[in-house]
């Protein structure tokens, strides 16, 4: 379109026509966006290609709401020109005008969900840390890594992912977790240790994948801090073999086992009353798989007794066994075996 200095059309092709509400281009001829916009719409563009008539300089690109003659707001990419006769005198604007509605749509919406993605990114409990998959840069991290490594953002960004990691998990350039997941499988979950701006050093465990961010490659890896979970396998760990050192060294037959009697741990001198010499050999068996069959149904109706009950036996007289070819006695004590939540779940014996 082309229009005079006091806004009037001049020219406009079937597109304008189509934007004003009519079919004929030369029903806009003569007319101005007063016509055929809101006051304050047309008040907007006449401004605006007013300024550019008193200034002579173009307006490139200018992205602007395209009207609301359709019930709702479409866009407008505007390129406006000063209209100029022989003389070099402006005598008013020419225009082009390309509805940029669905581009608008589009970005708003990658907008929103790039919005979501950083909401999500910088709340997620999880560290986060982004790197260029081929150089290990640091490219970007969330509020939990910071809070997992003890630095500034400032900090880490443009760095190495090295700086992450203490001596011992750098092999070569890169940490040893971060070439297993560029040259491995995606997704899996690795064990590594990193390492505060104060020295500290913290187990994590390490989920990373691979994909691109307009067209560079980078890694992600979702850092969990499983420090104390670390420290507290360990002192279980301990405390097992303190209880395995214990039980196995004492001359007591130390013994539990399920509501069905099978046994689910046993000490030594217990497998020696069985005739084994691992404890292991017993477990998921019963006494019926070793004692004589009246006195594992005897032994199995005790036992029944206490878990129907939940009242325990205290040092109770029973005949050991016949396996070495006489009848010995045995002082017993079984207790209700109980999880967390206090249902019994077998016996415990010594």
């Amino acid at each position: 379109y082309a229009k005079d200095t006091e806004g009037r059309f001049i020219i406009c092709n079937k597109a304008v026509a189509a934007r004003m509400g009519v079919s004929d281009p030369n029903t806009v001829v003569g007319k101005s966006d007063f016509d055929f916009l809101p006051p304050e719409l047309a008040a907007q563009f006449h401004a605006n290609e007013q300024e550019i008539i008193q200034s002579g300089q173009s307006l490139l690109n200018h992205e602007e709401p395209l009207d609301q003659l359709s019930g709702g707001v479409r866009w407008n990419s505007a390129t406006k020109v000063p209209l100029r006769d022989a003389q070099g005198n402006i005598i008013g604007i020419v225009g082009v005008g390309r509805d940029i509605t669905e581009r608008k749509r589009i970005e708003d919406a990658l907008k929103k969900s790039e919005e979501r993605y950083r909401k999500q990114f910088e709340e997620a409990i999880d560290a986060i840390f982004i790197a260029d998959a081929e150089t290990g840069i640091l490219i970007d991290c969330n509020r939990s890594a910071l809070e997992l490594i003890g630095r500034e953002k400032s900090e880490l960004i443009g760095q190495h992912q090295r700086i992450l990691h203490p001596p011992t998990e750098i092999e070569g350039e890169m940490s040893r977790t971060y070439r297993q997941h560029i040259t491995g499988k995606e997704g899996q979950i690795l064990e590594t240790q990193v390492i505060t701006r104060s020295g500290q050093i913290k187990d994590v465990a390490v989920k990373a994948s691979i994909f691109e961010i307009e067209g560079q490659k980078v890694l992600q890896g979702l850092f969990r801090d499983v420090t104390e979970r670390k420290r507290a396998e360990e002192a279980l760990s301990k405390e097992r073999n303190l209880l395995r050192t214990v039980i196995d060294n004492v001359p007591d037959k130390i013994y539990a086992k399920d509501t069905e009697g099978r046994f689910i741990i046993c000490n030594k001198a217990m497998a020696e009353r069985m005739g084994k010499s691992n404890p292991d050999e017993l477990i998921g068996k019963s006494d019926f798989d070793f004692l004589p069959p009246e006195l594992a149904a005897q032994f199995h109706a005790n036992e029944q007794e206490i878990i129907q009950s939940g009242k325990a036996i205290i040092n109770h007289e029973e005949p050991l066994d016949q396996l070495s070819g006489g009848v010995k006695w045995n002082s017993a004590t079984k207790v209700p075996l109980r999880d967390e939540q206090g249902n019994i779940i077998g016996i415990v014996g010594v």
